[in-house]
């Protein structure tokens, strides 16, 4: 038969245990937090400054441009946007592939096409938003690549349908985006057989040309997650390190305000592009690196300077 003092024992182990259990979780919690720091960080930042990209810093889409969501994929992020101007015929097509670390980021996120559809459509283009699976799901960043080549050529493919013209294709990405952009463009020719030449690509403020040399350089937590530890895998997603024929026309940018790791990291893209035949600009912008993305498509040097390599090769 129980006692009070029975009663008293066993509550004051039931408190003991919750507290060890609830200290355990706290540790656990701080050592996920300090393992994901700057996954969490880069996040946040990305969080917050689309919150503040409000609608004051959004111009206008006319009525007239009319959004078409369309699958290339059995994947349900295997989906693309299409932004046309009604009744538009033989129209030049910007492809815009979002950022996000690999994890995180969407096709319909203002940020990614308002400014742009705003500029561009009006003067005749027609403008794709790409999805793509995410790292959160397993989908490593050669498998995102994959997805991204299969949209370029299901965009070929169906463009007339659209009123597009296949044959003036502008391939654009911001951050990871513009790393698996510039990964499809090196590997076109050895590795995507069904996947045409475009006439052009743009990539905005990327960190990851030259895996080998950032995966050396005490990299972010969110770098190491997406390409591991194998210096294998950093030489099969390396841009720079996969570039081995003349590509399309290249017009990069990178932050003048972050790391000058980052422009150095494009400069050196640059170069060996130039010296396989290629033709490469190279801007750097004093802007953050969510500014680079968000910022295209307001009036600026820099948005004028982007439309004038556009409009040049697609001639």
């Amino acid at each position: 038969m129980y006692t009070y003092e029975h009663m008293y024992t066993f509550i004051r182990k039931q408190r003991l245990l919750i507290i060890v259990l609830s200290i355990g979780i706290v540790i656990a919690s701080l050592i996920l937090v300090k393992r994901n720091a700057s996954f969490i960080t880069h996040f946040i930042s990305t969080k917050i400054n689309q919150t503040q990209q409000s609608d004051e810093t959004m111009t206008q889409i006319p009525d007239s441009i009319k959004k078409a969501t369309y699958s290339y994929g059995t994947h349900e992020l295997e989906a693309l946007d299409v932004y046309a101007t009604e009744g538009i015929k033989d129209a030049p097509i910007i492809v815009m592939v979002h950022g996000g670390a690999w994890f995180i980021g969407d096709k319909s996120n203002e940020n990614i096409w308002k400014n742009k559809v705003a500029f561009w459509g009006p003067k005749g283009y027609i403008f794709v938003s790409v999805n793509y699976p995410m790292m959160y799901e397993g989908y490593k960043p050669d498998v995102q690549a994959d997805a991204v080549a299969k949209a370029l050529t299901y965009i070929q493919e169906n463009a007339r349908s659209w009123g597009g013209d296949p044959e003036k294709i502008v391939a654009m990405g911001h951050s990871a985006g513009a790393h698996l952009v510039a990964l499809v463009s090196v590997t076109r020719t050895d590795t995507y057989p069904d996947l045409k030449p475009w006439s052009g690509t743009v990539l905005l403020d990327s960190a990851a040309y030259s895996l080998k040399t950032m995966m050396e350089s005490n990299p972010e937590d969110f770098y190491i997650k997406a390409f591991g530890n194998d210096p294998t895998y950093w030489t099969k997603t390396s841009p720079n390190e996969r570039l081995k024929t003349k590509v399309e026309p290249l017009y990069i940018v990178c932050s003048s305000n972050r790391a000058s790791s980052d422009c150095e990291q494009a400069d050196v893209f640059k170069t060996k592009a130039i010296g396989l035949g290629g033709t490469v600009t190279l801007r750097a912008e004093a802007l953050s690196h969510e500014e680079i993305n968000t910022t295209l498509g307001l009036p600026s040097e820099y948005t004028n300077a982007v439309a004038v390599f556009i409009e040049k090769v697609i001639q």
